[in-house]
C-alpha cells in the first residue's frame, strides 16, 4: 500500500513541476517568438490539453488505492496486488509525463534551444 501511495505522490509532484515548466515555456514562446500573448488561449490549453490527463490519472489512481484498501480491509494480504497497482499508476504516469515532456521539447525548439546538443553535452559529463 505504501508503494502505491508513494507512486501517487511522486507522480503528482512530477506532473505539477512539468506543468509549471510547460506553462512558463508557453509564456516565453508567446512573448518572444510569436510576439503575441493571449491569456484565453493559455487557459484553454490547460483546460483541454493538460486537465483531462490529470483528471483521468487522478481518478484511476484513487480507484486503485480504494480497491487496495478495500481488499486489505477484507483481511487479504495483497502485497503482489499492491505492486501491480503501483505499476499501473507508474505506467499511466509515464504516459502523461511523456506527453508533457514532448510539449516542453517543442517549446524549447521554438525558443531556439538545441535540445539534442544540450542532452549530448550532459551525457558526456
Amino acid at each position: 500500500m505504501e508503494a502505491l501511495l508513494s507512486s501517487f505522490i511522486v507522480s503528482l509532484a512530477i506532473f505539477l513541476i512539468l506543468i509549471l515548466v510547460n506553462t512558463v515555456l508557453a509564456y516565453a514562446v508567446a512573448l518572444h517568438v510569436e510576439k503575441n500573448f493571449d491569456r484565453k488561449l493559455m487557459l484553454r490549453f490547460l483546460k483541454t490539453k493538460i486537465a483531462p490527463y490529470l483528471i483521468t490519472w487522478g481518478i484511476a489512481s484513487i480507484v486503485l488505492i480504494l480497491i487496495s484498501l478495500g481488499v486489505r480491509w477484507a483481511g487479504y494480504q495483497i502485497e503482489l496486488g499492491a505492486n501491480v497497482f503501483s505499476g499501473i499508476v507508474s505506467a499511466s504516469s509515464l504516459f502523461i509525463i511523456t506527453r508533457i515532456w514532448g510539449r516542453i521539447y517543442d517549446k524549447l525548439k521554438k525558443l531556439g534551444f538545441d535540445v539534442k546538443k544540450i542532452a549530448g553535452n550532459i551525457r558526456k559529463k
